[in-house]
């Protein structure tokens, strides 16, 4: 596991333990937020493949719209990563 996600799992399991939502160190904030995620019975599963089946065959015809959205992407300068 690459050293900042050792860090970043640190910090979670710290905030969880000390029943934190937000903690703040000097080089930064951080916030505990939780997402969820589902999984569904065989059944939608099985209609989920059939429906994108479907898209791709309406993408192929071309009956399907294109949506473009800009967004950005941000890389660290190798030179500005203290080890």
């Amino acid at each position: 596991m690459e050293e900042r996600e050792l860090v970043k799992e640190k910090i979670l399991v710290g905030m969880q333990n000390n029943k934190e939502i937000k903690a703040e160190y000097a080089f930064g904030k951080f916030a505990l937020a939780t997402r969820k995620s589902y999984t569904y019975s065989p059944k939608i599963t099985d209609l989920e493949e059939k429906v994108k089946l479907a898209k791709l065959k309406e993408q192929e015809k071309g009956l399907a719209k294109v949506k473009e959205t800009p967004y950005l992407i941000f890389k660290e300068n190798k030179d500005d990563i203290q080890s």
